[in-house]
């Protein structure tokens, strides 16, 4: 029996909201991670590298919507994304998002990406295709999550 399609949850930590469900998976995505070194001066010789801290990771990727088959305007989906910018009054900062994805274990051999909790960073929307009226139909948003703890609060659907 074929392993059923799983698609990409984005859960909030605002009480109530619905998690988003993509309406395409993107075909990859990026993790970034890296640590912070830098040069310490030394009177007779060449500075040595000292490590001063790591960063947090980021998970950047690309989400297709396409709603020319039901005739609506595709930005009834987008918003959920560009809505995670938003800053929430009762939290007075925009949301914490858990990402789910597949397999969620982060346990060897996995060690699974997902699920990663973050903060959406950066967002980028392009409108490709649209209907006669001007409406659009289809977007491609490029999406940047970044880490928000180092041990991660999971937000349960």
């Amino acid at each position: 029996m074929p392993a059923s399609l799983h698609k990409i949850r984005i859960a909030t930590d605002i009480d109530g909201s619905s998690p988003i469900e993509v309406l395409f998976n993107p075909s990859e995505y990026t993790i970034d991670d890296s640590n912070t070194w830098t040069d310490q001066e030394r009177n007779t010789q060449r500075p040595e590298l000292q490590y001063t801290g790591g960063a947090r990771k980021t998970l950047s990727m690309e989400l297709f919507f396409d709603s020319y088959e039901s005739n609506e305007d595709v930005r009834q989906y987008t918003r959920l994304i560009a809505n995670l910018l938003e800053v929430d009054s009762n939290l007075n900062r925009p949301p914490v998002c858990t990402i789910e994805w597949g397999d969620n274990s982060s346990q060897p051999p996995n060690d699974a990406d997902f699920p990663f909790v973050g903060i959406l960073e950066t967002l980028t929307q392009r409108f490709v295709l649209f209907k006669s009226d001007g409406t659009p139909v289809r977007a491609r948003l490029t999406v940047r999550f970044k880490q928000f703890r180092l041990h991660s609060l999971l937000i349960r659907f």
